[in-house]
Parts: C-alpha cells; sequence; structure tokens
C-alpha cells in the first residue's frame, strides 16, 4: 500500500499564513485612514483659523503642557498642542513650524510616526525632545533631535535658551526648495487616498 504523505498541515500553515498578510493589510489600512482623515479632525475640531504653526507641542501630560505653555508664551510665540503622532502629522500638514518639542519623559525614547515623517519630509523643522535619561536623550539625538532635556521636571531656563537660539537662527528654518516640492506631492497623495477611500465608502468626508 502507498503511503500518502498528510497534506493538511501544509494547507492549514498557508490559511495561517494569509490570515497574518490580511491582518497586517487591514491594520495599514485602518492607519493610513486614520493618518489621512486627521487634518480633517483637526479642522473640524477646532477651525483651521486656530491653527498657529510656528511651534508644535507633543505631551500628553497636562502639567508638562502647562510649563511649556508658560515658557511659550513669555516668549511670545504661537504654537499648537497634539497628544499623538498621527494627530501631530494632521498640523504638520495645515501649518508650517520652525520648532517641536516632544515630550517622551515617561518612556524610552522611540522612533514614532511623526519622527519618521519628519526626517522624511521636513528635517529642517527644530527637534527638542523631552526624555526619560541620558541614555534615551543621545537616541533622540540620533533620531534628529536639536536638543534634549531629562525629565518631566526638566530645566525651564535651558528649554527658554534652546528656543531663544532657535529664534535668533530663524533664517535657518526656510526649509530647502528641494524639500518644499517633495512636501506638496505627499499632500497630494493625501488628497488621493482620501479620494480613493471615498469611492469605496470608507469615508464621507465629501
Amino acid at each position: 500500500m502507498r503511503f500518502t504523505p498528510n497534506k493538511l498541515p501544509t494547507l492549514e500553515r498557508r490559511l495561517e499564513l494569509v490570515e497574518r498578510r490580511v491582518h497586517r493589510t487591514q491594520k495599514e489600512l485602518k492607519r493610513r485612514i486614520r493618518r489621512a482623515l486627521m487634518p480633517l479632525d483637526i479642522q473640524e475640531d477646532i477651525g483651521i483659523s486656530n491653527v498657529n504653526g510656528d511651534t508644535l507641542v507633543m505631551t500628553r501630560n497636562d502639567r508638562t503642557f502647562e510649563r511649556i505653555e508658560r515658557i511659550l508664551t513669555s516668549e511670545g510665540l504661537v504654537f499648537d498642542w497634539a497628544e499623538t503622532s498621527t494627530e501631530g502629522i494632521g498640523f504638520l500638514t495645515l501649518a508650517k513650524y520652525r520648532l517641536i518639542i516632544y515630550d517622551q519623559s515617561r518612556r524610552s525614547w522611540k522612533i514614532t510616526g511623526l519622527i519618521r515623517y519628519l526626517n522624511r519630509y521636513l528635517d529642517h523643522i527644530r527637534i527638542v525632545a523631552l526624555v526619560r535619561d541620558q541614555s534615551s536623550g543621545e537616541n533622540a539625538l540620533k533620531c534628529g533631535a536639536f536638543q534634549y532635556l531629562i525629565g518631566p521636571n526638566f530645566d525651564e531656563k535651558q528649554l527658554q535658551s534652546y528656543i531663544a537660539s532657535i529664534r535668533v537662527d530663524a533664517d535657518d528654518f526656510r526649509p530647502p526648495v528641494d524639500q518644499v516640492m517633495e512636501t506638496d506631492p505627499h499632500k497630494s497623495k493625501q488628497e488621493d487616498l482620501l479620494d480613493e477611500l471615498h469611492h469605496l465608502g470608507l469615508t464621507s468626508y465629501k
């Protein structure tokens, strides 16, 4: 009698791989949808005329935001506040910024979607990172940060010093022409994605 190998495990393995791919694809699509719709959500929530530009504060902590707000206000700077990486990218598509104060002081520094977006499209923007420790600060510098401050109880005078140095070198914040040209097509892609999602019935923004 001839032995016939059991092909069922192979079939199950293939089905498992297909399910994983479908899951990854769905997760990526949801991420792209959230990112594409975020500027629209911001405009709806606070209004495009209330988006200030210039400085973007990235933190989930109210106390940290209040300290930064006090410093920026004393320096006569306008600013916006975002709590998530996706929300931050949404602001970046709506206005021009020179400085981002990015709070990751309650965890080890990691490369977020916002950091990848900045490095790819807007690497002329200066980042002051609030980090947990010196090791995280060094990692932040490797990821493109301009300076870092340690801990949620950071030195406010040092932050003021960094802001002052950025204001003095304001001309350095003008993005090169090639970066401006690279960023604009990205916005077109975002609009194309919204159109595509609309035709698929995934959004009713029109």
